[in-house]
C-alpha cells in the first residue's frame, strides 16, 4: 500500500471519528486506535525491509550486531512511543501523553547505555 493510500484511510477515519465524537466519544477514540495499529499493520512490510537494509549496511562497514540490534530497539521504541502519545493525545490525556514520552526517553537511553559504553572504549584506545 502507498503513502496515498495510507494518507486517504487516515483522513477519512479522522473525519468519521469527529462524527462519531459529537454522538459517541468513546467510538471516536477507538476508531483512531484502530485506524492507527491498521496503518503500523500496512506499513509492517516496509519496516522488515528497512530493518534488513540496516542488517546490510551493518554487515558492510563491519558493525557488531548487537550494536546494529540496540540501533533498530532505539528506532522502534521511538515509534512505538510516539503512538503511545498520539493516543493519549487523541483521548485528550495530555498529562498522560508527557508521562509516556519520559518513559521512552528513558528506555532509549537505557538500552543506548552498551553501545554509548563500546564508543566511549573505542575512542579511548584510539587516544
Amino acid at each position: 500500500m502507498d503513502l496515498i493510500q495510507i494518507v486517504a484511510l487516515t483522513v477519512l477515519a479522522a473525519m468519521l471519528a469527529l462524527v462519531l465524537k459529537q454522538q459517541r466519544p468513546e467510538l471516536a477514540l477507538q476508531l483512531g486506535v484502530a485506524a492507527g495499529a491498521l496503518v503500523l499493520l500496512l506499513v509492517s512490510d516496509q519496516l522488515v525491509g528497512v530493518v534488513d537494509e540496516i542488517e546490510r549496511i551493518g554487515e558492510q562497514f563491519g558493525l557488531q550486531s548487537d550494536q546494529l540490534l540496540v540501533v533498530i530497539k532505539v528506532v522502534g521504541m521511538a515509534y512505538l512511543a510516539e503512538f503511545g502519545v498520539q493516543i493519549c493525545k487523541d483521548a485528550g490525556e495530555t498529562s498522560l501523553a508527557g508521562k509516556v514520552e519520559l518513559a521512552g526517553k528513558v528506555m532509549i537511553i537505557a538500552v543506548s547505555i552498551p553501545v554509548v559504553a563500546s564508543l566511549l572504549s573505542m575512542i579511548s584506545s584510539i587516544v
